[in-house]
């Protein structure tokens, strides 16, 4: 689940990505020859970083099953038949959710980015460079903030 995960999320960076590039992006690329420098794309890149970051937060807040695992292990003795089969039931709702969903978002997606870059076939570098820098940013900054987070309760 978390690797389709993984992709589901790397498919909306690709997505947002291609839907960033309108026609003054690709205006500037064919007039500088196809020679724009990493710069020039900084801020759609961090535009990118910030949308899909709050799309997997809340992607992660609905899916994921841990919450509904752990609560069999704290619940009280007494109900902890109602806790597995209620935890049960919601463990494969969000599963079978998760997976028809994710199957319906990805297919749209790869569809709309093959039609942009079968009209646009000079951008594709650009969008695969964004994309990976973007995906990249997605999976350092959570490190970076945790790192940042345990030094200042070092210090304190």
């Amino acid at each position: 689940m978390k690797l389709n995960f993984l992709f589901l999320i790397f498919s909306i960076i690709f997505f947002i990505n291609t839907t960033f590039l309108d026609e003054i992006v690709l205006h500037d690329i064919f007039i500088s020859g196809g020679k724009l420098s990493i710069m020039y794309f900084i801020p759609i890149i961090a535009y990118v970083t910030i949308i899909t970051s709050v799309i997997k937060n809340i992607l992660m807040e609905l899916i994921l099953t841990e919450g509904d695992a752990i609560s069999i292990k704290v619940a009280d003795p007494i109900r902890k038949n109602d806790t597995i089969k209620w935890a049960a039931t919601a463990i494969t709702l969000k599963c079978i959710l998760f997976y028809f969903c994710s199957i319906v978002f990805i297919s749209f997606i790869w569809v709309y980015i093959a039609c942009f870059f079968s009209v646009f076939w000079n951008s594709q570098l650009y969008v695969i460079k964004n994309t990976a820098i973007s995906f990249a940013m997605i999976q350092i900054v959570p490190l970076s903030s945790t790192f940042f987070q345990l030094r200042l309760e070092l210090f304190l």
